[in-house]
């Protein structure tokens, strides 16, 4: 009889203890933040064929636009194209893993053609950055990864 007891109670154990960690596994995923990588994806989405010809317009220049970082700058140097004619346009640095560290910089060239930005306000790690422009009523995007430490 006392063999069937140790049994009963160690099973009750072995239960609690397996519910308990499922428990323990509702409650942390429940806390995590599942942020979208944009508010409005879906709208994006739709126009995602315009984005690749912009992005292939941006691959097709000659110089391409040069993307540095060195300690504590982000540095981008753009072809002689860029003083003939008005460009208006905006760098965006995307946070991957949290939305919530975007940031966002107007273009401005330089008369030396370069435009730097300090990375002293962002987080460590990985970074994308997204410029999109228009230049004699074309628009243009580039893509560039970057890692700021």
């Amino acid at each position: 009889m006392k063999k069937e007891n140790r049994f009963l109670y160690g099973l009750i154990v072995v239960l609690i203890i397996f519910l308990l960690i499922h428990l323990g596994i509702v409650v942390f995923t429940g806390r995590q933040n599942f942020a979208l990588v944009s508010d409005n994806y879906y709208q994006q989405e739709l126009k995602y064929q315009e984005r690749i010809d912009r992005l292939t317009r941006a691959n097709e220049l000659n110089p391409p636009i040069v993307v540095r970082v060195t300690r504590g700058l982000i540095q981008l140097t753009y072809p002689e194209s860029f003083s003939a004619s008005l460009v208006e346009g905006s760098i965006r640095l995307f946070r991957p893993s949290d939305n919530r560290l975007d940031r966002r910089y107007p273009l401005a060239v330089s008369p030396d053609l370069n435009q730097t930005i300090a990375v002293n306000p962002l987080v460590p790690g990985r970074w994308k950055l997204y410029l999109d422009w228009t230049q004699n009523g074309i628009t243009y995007s580039l893509e560039k990864d970057v890692y700021v430490e």
